[in-house]
């Protein structure tokens, strides 16, 4: 994790999951026509062409399973010297967090397949990842090395809020249930927002015109504050931005399913509105009528 490669592929990762988390809970939130009260949240998202596969949970798995496999074998896989003293330390910390996804990866792939599991392990097992991963980094950017500069420090303190904030909105989800959507939201938002930060993190620590790219970017002074109060706010930025991003993607998935129905968007918007009245059907004397609990008159109708 320790070069430009290290932290890009985790980018990659992160950006890919919430893109597609993305689309389907806005996919399924707008077919559903817009009413979140209907809304059944889902930890993963299979395909949904001619065969329903788990590919996101394949790849939850094979890239914790890469991860790993390249912190046990870069330079060697001992983790101790002829003296018998620890070394490659910040390797072993890197592997217990790719063993805690490959593990939650293997669960959820149980879960799909309807394997002998209690029920919420594959939610319980995400949180506890991003529980770690929090505390595994925070102590990470703390003992790297005596001579840690400032600039590296910040860039691997700020993501911390965003891999609690995971922890508690995917916790919150599986306690919600049916209805859940912001919680998901929440979670995606909180994720891109990782995966943006890391390809940030990957430019200014490493150099990235070469291959691993473990050598330290030389345009980037790690031990100027100016450049340490420069990163707080390029992470206030990496917020705003992806928030505006969210919200153009919502009101252009809207907009395409509106071509794709081929309705007046009056109709859409109407059927949007209504879908937000909770209506109760009480039958009198043969009769049906829906009751508006937002104040206005009751309808009947035979």
């Amino acid at each position: 994790m320790g070069s430009f490669a290290g932290h890009i592929d985790e980018a990659i990762f992160f950006i890919g999951i919430s893109l597609w988390w993305m689309f389907n809970i806005y996919r399924d939130h707008i077919t559903a026509g817009c009413d979140s009260s209907k809304h059944k949240p889902r930890l993963s998202y299979p395909t949904r062409i001619k065969w329903n596969l788990p590919v996101e949970i394949v790849c939850k798995t094979l890239f914790p399973i890469g991860g790993f496999l390249a912190e046990l074998f870069d330079g060697s896989p001992h983790f101790y010297d002829w003296q018998g003293n620890f070394t490659k330390l910040v390797y072993m910390q890197h592997m217990t967090i790719y063993g805690m996804f490959i593990l939650h990866g293997l669960i959820d792939l149980m879960d799909f397949y309807r394997l002998p599991l209690i029920k919420g392990m594959n939610y319980m097992s995400v949180v506890l990842c991003f529980i770690w991963y929090g505390i595994a980094f925070y102590f990470h950017s703390q003992t790297h090395g005596l001579d840690k500069e400032p600039l590296e420090i910040i860039i691997h303190l700020l993501p911390i809020f965003l891999m609690f904030g995971c922890a508690l909105a995917i916790f919150v989800e599986y306690v919600k249930g049916e209805g859940a959507i912001w919680p998901q939201l929440i979670r995606t938002f909180l994720m891109l927002n990782l995966g943006t930060w890391f390809t940030n993190a990957a430019f200014v620590l490493y150099v990235h015109d070469r291959f691993p790219g473990g050598e330290t970017n030389p345009d980037w002074d790690r031990t100027d504050y100016r450049n340490v109060h420069f990163m707080v706010a390029a992470f206030g930025m990496h917020l705003n931005f992806n928030m505006v991003f969210m919200v153009v993607a919502y009101a252009a998935m809207y907009v395409f399913y509106w071509c794709k129905d081929k309705k007046p968007f009056s109709l859409l918007t109407k059927q949007h509105q209504y879908n937000k009245v909770t209506s109760v059907v009480l039958k009198e004397n043969g009769h049906e009528s829906v009751k508006l609990l937002d104040g206005d008159e009751e309808d009947t109708f035979a």
